[in-house]
């Protein structure tokens, strides 16, 4: 509010400077009062303001300092929090917003409201989102947005539910008898869902009809059926997941008796590889779980392995032992593959291609691929594997250059065997070469070409604008290799539009697209005369009519001339054009109508003229 007498004159000043009022800053003032209005108001804006009042008595200022700053973030988030389930969450940061800023707490972008758990809190600059007892569903992204005049911040962090076993074993020590049933159970939750596994003696247990391995939901349990001595152990449960790692270990006791052989090894030959291949290796001890029985199968049995074999049987109470001789001759198996002779793929670009045969032998046979005759090799897309049996060629992202003759040759010292796959890589069509914009005079020819590719080799179509275009007397299409081509062979006004190519294949279509611009053809002044004289002859009161026909581009300019002079237009005199046709027409002849009659055109590409003398006679009596 600004007082004085004689009523004073107001200048606002941003640093000294000048403020010119605009749609961005107002001046206002009522009755005594000033004011200066800054809209939409920006970091930018901070600055010293200043009023200054000046009338003949002297001058008085007003400084206003104005700091508009947006909001800053002092102390982020952690990116990730773990807790476990049922523990109090607090969520905190420090973001300098001023006091007017308004802080909001959010929840994969929904806006969180505060009730019985959920809770805000700010002190100052510190801003705590508080979440009582945790549950799985709270998992998730959880941003702090603190928004003030100059803008907004945010913060962000990811909160994890980590595994945890619902309650204590009610039993954690187990001491049972040989044959005996143990039972492990337990209930595990987390969110994302923890990965359970099973150990004994800190080695991972694998389920077998003895060590039943059950989950269930959250149920999770470990059965021991007909209970051994070597059961016995230190048994433990790892629950884990991305948001931590919890345990739970028992301790089983088996109780045993002193081993004793009810059945004696017998002496054994065999022919090489008469055994089937064990999947844990080329030596298998097998129990048959119900009985008492123990078996040693050799995998793939070679003669290096003749020779006497111990059974040492030992529990806590002592041990027995049982010996047999086994002798392995050599047997030569020639390379055998388990699939089909030949193999035919399809596949469509980008795709990754997987290829793999099993062959057997004896000796294991050597593999080898080609393709295309030439040895293939690995590189960052191709994986040449082989496993056991199998022989696997990854390519990923497959391109046309993958299309051939693939083959796996497998030798050995018993023979030679061959597979093939022939693979064709089929791509959607491709643009190599645009139609180009083209401008052409009206009536020449025009030739619009693109380039495709495309595997198979892609089939075109042309189009004017949305119409469809056939072969006829005025278009011609060719197509050679990937080039393909509209020849217009007469051009018209008509042809100006939009034309594109559409090329297809079964595994897609590309639009190729380009403007033609048919100029109009200019061309000076061409005069025809229909009746072809030079003289026309009449008798007095007989009707003249003089017909001449005009072309040109741009339309030409059409004067007539008598005699030299320019002719005007009378009651019996009358010119009149009609399309390309000029007329001169004297309904009535006189003799003054005799002379020369000259029609001269005129455009801007040049002038054309012809002339009729008209020769009048007396009229018959």
């Amino acid at each position: 509010k600004i007082t004085g007498e004689p009523k004073p004159e107001i200048q606002w000043f941003k640093d000294d400077k000048p403020v010119k009022p605009s749609q961005k800053i107002r001046v206002d003032y009522r009755d005594d009062i000033h004011s200066l209005t800054i809209v939409g108001a920006s970091p930018d804006d901070t600055a010293k303001y200043t009023c200054k009042a000046t009338n003949k008595s002297g001058t008085t200022t007003r400084n206003i300092n104005v700091d508009i700053s947006a909001p800053i973030i002092i102390k982020p988030l952690n990116d990730e929090i773990d807790v476990l389930e049922g523990d109090s969450v607090r969520l905190e940061c420090v973001i300098s917003g001023g006091p007017d800023a308004q802080v909001l707490w959010y929840k994969d972008d929904y806006l969180l409201e505060e009730d019985e758990r959920i809770m805000y809190d700010t002190d100052g600059d510190q801003h705590t989102l508080i979440i009582q007892s945790a549950e799985l569903d709270d998992e998730a992204e959880y941003k702090c947005v603190v928004t003030n005049i100059a803008g907004s911040v945010d913060v962000k962090t990811e909160l994890i539910i980590a595994p945890e076993f619902q309650k204590e074993p009610e039993k954690s020590t187990f001491d049972v008898n040989t044959g005996d049933d143990v039972s492990l159970d337990l209930t595990v939750t987390g969110k994302p869902t923890p990965k359970v596994e099973w150990f004994k003696d800190d080695k991972p247990v694998k389920g077998t009809r003895r060590l039943e391995v059950k989950a269930k939901d959250d149920e999770h349990s470990l059965k021991i059926k007909g209970g051994k001595p070597d059961d016995s152990g230190k048994y433990t449960v790892v629950a884990e997941s991305p948001a931590g790692r919890d345990t739970r270990t028992y301790e089983v006791n088996i109780k045993g008796e002193k081993p004793e052989f009810k059945q004696k090894m017998q002496p054994l030959q065999v022919l090489e590889g008469d055994e089937k291949v064990a999947e844990e290796g080329r030596f298998l001890i097998v129990d048959d779980e119900e009985g008492d029985l123990f078996s040693l199968i050799i995998g793939n049995a070679k003669p290096l392995d003749s020779g006497v074999y111990i059974c040492q049987a030992t529990n806590d109470t002592g041990k027995a032992t049982a010996e047999a001789e086994i002798q392995i001759e050599e047997l030569l198996v020639a390379p055998e593959f388990a699939e089909e002779e030949a193999t035919q793929l399809t596949l469509i670009e980008d795709d990754d291609m997987t290829l793999e045969l099993h062959v057997t032998g004896k000796p294991k046979p050597e593999v080898h691929w080609t393709k295309d005759n030439k040895p293939l090799t690995e590189d960052d897309r191709i994986i040449i594997d082989h496993k056991g049996d199998s022989c696997i060629v990854d390519i990923m992202a497959v391109t046309p250059n993958d299309s051939g003759t693939y083959k796996c040759e497998a030798k050995n010292k018993a023979g030679v065997n061959t597979r093939t796959f022939i693979v064709n890589v089929e791509e959607a069509p491709e643009i190599t070469e645009s139609l180009q914009e083209m401008e052409e005079l009206e009536g020449n020819p025009v030739t619009l070409t693109c380039k495709f590719t495309g595997t198979p080799a892609p089939v075109a179509e042309w189009f004017k604008a949305s119409t469809p275009l056939t072969d006829t007397d005025r278009y011609e299409f060719i197509e050679e290799g990937d080039s393909y081509t509209l020849i217009i062979k007469t051009t018209v006004r008509d042809d100006d539009d939009t034309y594109k190519c559409v090329a297809s294949n079964q595994v897609g279509k590309v639009t190729c697209r380009g403007d033609l611009k048919v100029t109009e053809k200019m061309f000076p002044p061409e005069i025809t005369r229909p009746e072809r004289t030079e003289k026309i002859v009449l008798l007095e009161k007989e009707e003249l009519v003089i017909n001449v026909t005009i072309l040109g581009n741009p339309r030409p300019d059409v004067k007539w001339f008598k005699d030299g002079k320019p002719i005007r237009q009378s009651s019996r005199l009358n010119i009149r054009p009609r399309g390309d046709t000029y007329t001169l027409n004297i309904h009535t002849t006189e003799p003054e109508d005799a002379g020369s009659y000259t029609c001269e055109a005129q455009n801007k590409m040049g002038t054309s003229s012809t002339t009729i003398d008209v020769q009048i006679e007396g009229e018959v009596s």
